[in-house]
């Protein structure tokens, strides 16, 4: 269970320098091993998912980033324990549907 810690450890320093392919791999390990120990509907899970949304925004790849934040949202809600985690959730995946124009969408995850 201390390998994926690692892993994502590994992940967020290739990520910072800009080695996104390498990040993703690490950040897709740990997410293989919390789901494993800890079940997909967890936090762990979801903060790795997390971290493979900001990748895929930095690649420029926003629409699937979207896709993974609802995902990560959508844990939060069900199992989350921490609502400032969740306030954070809900404001990155607005303001990934203001990047891509999608005002209607941003509007209730933002108010």
């Amino acid at each position: 269970a201390m390998v994926a810690p690692l892993h994502n450890d590994v992940g967020e320093d290739l990520r910072k320098l800009g080695r996104h392919e390498e990040a993703l791999e690490h950040y897709r390990q740990a997410k293989e091993i919390y789901c494993r120990t800890h079940g997909e509907d967890s936090e762990e899970s979801a903060n790795i998912l997390g971290n493979i949304a900001s990748v895929m925004d930095q690649q420029g790849l926003n629409r699937e980033a979207l896709v993974i934040k609802r995902q990560v949202m959508d844990i939060q809600r069900r199992v989350g324990r921490d609502k400032e985690l969740l306030a954070i959730s809900l404001l990155n995946t607005g303001m990934s549907h203001v990047i891509l124009g999608d005002f209607d969408g941003a509007k209730p995850l933002l108010e």
